[in-house]
């Protein structure tokens, strides 16, 4: 604008005056146009950014509801034909979801019937019978019987009840799978309150002066938006107040243009300008609020609603941030405290993968981490990503460009989010804060995340076996008492043996346990039925937790059970038989609590395992009797030997042709102090289970071999002692050395004791048994096989393991000479033992017939009660004097 002198202003005073009218009419007339304008773009503006804010709302509510719940599971929970399943409701519709998507109610409803099955209001959980209760019941219910309502899709709406208004979203349950379906009755619905905590939330991101809902606008005023029923009917006004920013600039520009109108017309052209710009930077800054405020929205639905790992989550969240701030990258650089460098961990968009795994070395007590984290933000450089850790690198110690935010965990520092921008850009301070926001959100995704890892790990101890990955007692107890209180099935609790013998791990090798441990594991959960749930609580011990309805009974449930776990198990090529036992106690009947039933259940077991193999045995009375004299055994047995209760008693073995005593084996026994004498098939079973077999072991064949001197001091004559060794002994690798210190304690040769193994032992084969009975044979010690028939041994056992004799079981000699098949099998043993250089001997021989058969066949040796019941050592003395006065001419002979 040319400068104005005094000449210049005098000459042509009145044309000039006349241009200054009119220029200053013109100018106000421009500027009050101007200001009109800016009020009237200013409240459409806003009318538009109010109706997308409330659309958002609308969608957004819409969107949880549709992504809240897995449809096909929920209607497979909430059929229409049948009552819903509270437990799968109270389990997912959860007070989590007032937090998480700040909704006010959530229901599920039946439209046709009135009825409501479930409500949540404000966290707190309610059950209604009747849906009438629910805000705005009859135009929800006009709403899902409406022509336009889709037969499966989300439909939300805005309804009234008194002077309420609420957004309302809802989607009938049903399959999202099955196609083309008829409509549900039955609904899921969302309630979000218009309060006016919610209107002031909307007030603020939006920038306005006042935004109300009232039932009539002001006819005078176009500001405010109708809230619609889906038949178009008006519900009430969303009102707010008129901003007026080109009046308040016309009250502004009044008196200096009063003043200066001379330079008014020079400054028209420039305020406008200025105007336009202010204008522009507004909507560019609310537009960029908008976009930041979404983007994060986004983040926090989307972290919340995926189960996603976290990994994906930042990846996730990166992208998210990379397209609302518009920026070439964006990386996240995490603290290695050991290796004291900075790691780029994450970056987003792909075109900036390079920097992944780059490091930058970050000394903890360099003197620029301080200026690091006081400036975080510097005029940035052309963002080539290959050069960004450069970048980065120089910046740590003189910093020139890019932007960042610290990461902090627990006001530790832990890393730094980075952005880069095109050259020449400057930094908004809103974008410093959202950046700043995004690192706080990814810090905190963190720590939520470490938090669950270290939780689901302490749950795992609490609730989970260590070794088999199973649910324990704690967890079993836990399902115990999760139960609907109105399901009226029997409760049963079952506790089951395997039975697996320890030496399976030998035979498998070292890796070979956890293998049948997990077999067993997946044997055991497709048998279990709806909640009925199984917990380990020993090597091969389970408890099982068991649900029966009609028309099945507890017998057809239980041999189920049996039958699928009885059949064989292949582990490594070995295929294993399994021999389950079950003890069960019924919820009920025999107890009423958790622990008690399980505590019956283990005396059920522990009955059904003293006896001969059967699957299951049920708890009752006389079984807590008779575990209750177990248990008074099993204590009293700790101090039997120490109270010389236990004593040997001895039954003679005699030569089939002379029938001369030839040996005796020893018997043990016990006598307690108020049961009388307690069999050896009563106590020998706890001893081995209390391990106590050994020291009881020890202490016969010590007496065994005492009594062996007295006797030859006694009649001159040296009588064998047959001993029998349970298989704990002869895996003990002291067996060999306190034998060789019995025989010369004693002056006895090795024949002098005799030790007899049983079948099952042999079927055991291990490296410390063949050990034992190596040095066994060395020290000259004979070995027999006692009860050989009983059971699967092979014959090639007999040549391995350098048997001596055999003693034929009983079972065999009760049907000789009477029964064909018993007399042809035992002349065959017999041949076989002579064949195989190996003495034969009889048990059991109660009848002259059955000795005179052995005779016959040539069996060498015979044992029974038609020669003697077993006897203490003073009786047996008297029948060997005896035997010398009626044979005096008879030397001793050899078994």
């Amino acid at each position: 604008m040319p400068r104005l002198t005094r000449d210049t202003l005098l000459k042509p005073l009145v044309p000039f005056s006349l241009l200054v009218m009119l220029s200053l009419s013109g100018f106000m007339l421009m500027v009050w146009l101007a200001a009109r304008w800016q009020d009237q773009s200013f409240t459409l503006h806003t009318n538009q950014q109010l109706r997308t804010r409330l659309l958002a709302e609308q969608t957004l509510l819409v969107k949880q509801l549709r992504d809240y719940a897995v449809w096909d599971d929920m209607a497979i929970r909430i059929p229409d034909d049948s009552a819903p399943d509270l437990v799968w409701l109270r389990s997912n519709l959860t007070p989590t979801i007032y937090s998480d998507f700040q909704i006010d109610t959530a229901a599920i409803f039946d439209p046709d019937n009135a009825l409501l099955y479930y409500v949540l209001q404000q966290g707190h959980e309610r059950s209604f019978r009747s849906a009438t209760v629910l805000p705005g019941w009859s135009t929800l219910q006009s709403a899902t019987r409406h022509p336009s309502t889709s037969v499966s899709r989300a439909q939300s709406i805005v309804l009234r009840e008194g002077n309420y208004y609420y957004w309302v979203a809802f989607m009938p349950i049903q399959k999202q799978t099955a196609g083309n379906v008829a409509r549900s009755h039955r609904y899921m619905v969302f309630y979000r309150q218009i309060s006016a905590q919610y209107l002031d939330a909307i007030r603020k991101e939006l920038v306005l002066d006042r935004l109300i809902l009232q039932a009539r606008p002001d006819p005078a005023k176009p500001t405010y938006i109708p809230l619609l029923t889906p038949d178009n009917s008006t519900l009430g006004y969303l009102v707010w107040q008129v901003q007026q920013p080109g009046a308040r600039m016309l009250q502004r520009l009044w008196l200096p243009v009063l003043l200066f109108c001379g330079l008014l017309l020079g400054l028209a052209g420039w305020l406008a300008t200025v105007i336009r710009a202010g204008q522009r930077r507004t909507a560019a800054a609310s537009h960029r609020l908008i976009q930041q405020g979404e983007s994060l929205r986004t983040m926090v639905s989307s972290t919340s609603t995926q189960v996603l790992p976290l990994n994906q989550r930042i990846d996730h969240i990166l992208g998210i941030a990379v397209h609302t701030l518009q920026r070439p990258f964006i990386s996240l650089w995490q603290l290695e405290p050991v290796q004291q460098q900075l790691r780029c961990t994450h970056v987003s968009p792909e075109s900036a993968q390079a920097l992944l795994g780059k490091c930058i070395p970050f000394p903890l007590s360099a003197p620029h981490r301080q200026r690091l984290m006081q400036q975080h933000t510097v005029v940035s450089e052309p963002p080539d990503p290959a050069m960004h850790a450069v970048i980065l690198q120089a910046n740590l110690s003189d910093p020139a460009s890019l932007a960042w935010q610290l990461l902090q965990h627990e006001g530790e520092f832990g890393g730094l989010l980075c952005a880069g921008a095109v050259a020449g850009h400057n930094w908004h301070s809103d974008e410093l804060n959202y950046l700043a926001a995004l690192a706080d959100f990814i810090a905190l995704q963190q720590e939520r995340s470490a938090r669950s890892q270290v939780e689901g790990q302490l749950y795992r101890q609490l609730y989970y076996d260590a070794e088999s990955n199973a649910p324990n007692t704690l967890h079993l107890q836990m399902q115990w008492q999760q139960r609907n209180p109105a399901d009226t099935t029997t409760r049963v609790c079952a506790l089951l043996d395997l039975n697996l013998q320890d030496d399976f791990s030998g035979l498998l090798g070292p890796g070979g346990w956890p293998v049948l441990l997990a077999q067993l594991v997946q044997r055991l959960q497709p048998l279990l039925y709806g909640q009925e749930a199984f917990a380990r609580i020993g090597r091969t011990r389970f408890a099982l937790l068991l649900y029966i309805a009609p028309p099945l009974t507890l017998e057809q449930r239980i041999d189920m059970l049996l039958s699928n776990l009885s059949q064989p198990l292949s582990v490594q090529g070995h295929q294993l038989v399994l021999r389950p036992r079950l003890g069960i106690s019924v919820h009920g009947r025999d107890a009423d609590d958790f622990h008690s039933l399980l505590q019956h259940a283990e005396l059920a077991l522990q009955q059904n395992l003293q006896q001969a193999y059967q699957g299951w045995t049920l708890f009752d009375t006389e079984v807590k009797a008779q575990m209750a004299r177990q248990q008074l055994l099993s204590n009293d047995l700790h101090h039997a030997l120490e109270r010389q209760q236990l004593m040997l008693h001895y039954q003679p073995v005699v030569e089939s042709r002379s029938g001369r005593i030839v040996a005796v084996e020893a018997l043990l026994r016990w006598q307690h102090p108020t049961l009388g004498m307690v069999p050896p098939d009563q106590f020998i079973p706890l001893a081995e289970a209390n391990e106590l077999i050994i020291p009881i072991g020890n202490w016969v064949l010590q007496t065994a071999g005492e009594q062996i001197a007295l006797w030859r001091n006694q009649c001159g004559r040296l009588l064998p002692v047959a001993v029998n060794l349970s298989a704990a002994q002869l895996h003990d690798p002291r067996l060999a050395v306190m034998l060789e210190q019995i025989l010369a304690r004693h002056n006895l040769p090795p024949r002098a004791l005799e030790l007899e193994l049983t079948e099952r032992i042999m079927l055991e084969p291990s490296p410390a048994l063949g050990a034992n009975l190596a040095q066994l044979r060395t020290l000259g010690i004979s070995i027999a096989i006692d009860d050989f028939g009983a059971g699967h041994a092979s014959f090639n056992y007999l040549l391995q393991f350098q048997v001596q004799k055999l003693k034929i079981d009983r079972m065999f000699m009760s049907g000789v000479p009477g029964s064909s098949n018993h007399s042809q099998l035992v002349s065959m043993i017999v041949n076989m033992g002579h064949s195989l250089g190996i003495e034969v001997t009889g048990e059991g021989i109660e009848q002259e017939e059955q000795a005179t058969f052995l005779r016959q066949i040539g069996c060498n040796y015979m044992q029974g009660y038609l020669f003697s019941r077993p006897v203490d050592a003073t009786h047996l003395l008297q029948q060997l004097l005896r035997e010398q006065e009626a044979q005096p001419a008879l030397s001793p002979s050899s078994p």
